[in-house]
């Protein structure tokens, strides 16, 4: 069993570090640091409770901070989800626990306007137990295929996404990364 370590007196100082130079915007990951009630099978000891995240959301939009939940739907950062649900990308079972988890945030954080959804590094799409279930589909095929999913289901939420972009801008990164490389091999 895993057990979160949560210093406050850290958040605490994060938080008016925050208030003192005008940042008003926190994206929050959130995938193991909350008590889901939906699916008790992916808490871990330690993480908040929905009442604790409440009162910090409140304590926050009293400070002028928006906080934006993060749940990493990534194909490539599901290990969170634990080892049942981690495989199941893209079967119904894994869009009903995306779905779960959507509509808890959205009461836990008190009805925000965005949630991040990650969608990050997701390289290597359609090998292994995909390709087993649904055969030979593109990268680009499986992720659009995948946010559209997300979106209809966060759709009735009135949430706008936000995502990573390395998987949407692919050749741009490539330029970044293999200068990014570059700056540090040479």
């Amino acid at each position: 069993q895993k057990e979160l370590k949560f210093n406050m007196d850290v958040w605490n100082e994060y938080v008016e570090h925050c208030v003192a130079n005008g940042i008003n915007f926190i994206v929050m990951d959130i995938g193991e640091g909350v008590q889901w009630e939906s699916h008790p099978e992916l808490v871990v000891k330690g993480a908040w409770s929905k009442e604790f995240v409440k009162s910090e959301i409140l304590r926050l939009r009293e400070k002028g901070i928006e906080v934006v939940p993060h749940i990493n739907f990534s194909t490539t950062h599901a290990m969170w989800l634990g080892d049942v649900y981690a495989r199941m990308v893209s079967t119904p079972e894994y869009y009903k626990l995306t779905k779960d988890l959507i509509e808890e945030v959205y009461e836990m954080f008190l009805h925000p306007s965005v949630i991040h959804i990650g969608m990050d590094e997701a390289h290597m799409l359609g090998r292994g137990k995909y390709f087993d279930r649904y055969g030979q589909k593109s990268s680009n095929e499986i992720i659009k295929g995948h946010l559209e999913k997300i979106c209809d289901i966060a759709k009735p939420y009135g949430y706008e996404l936000f995502v990573w972009s390395d998987m949407f801008f692919r050749p741009c990164m490539i330029l970044y990364y293999s200068m990014f490389l570059f700056f540090f091999v040479v």
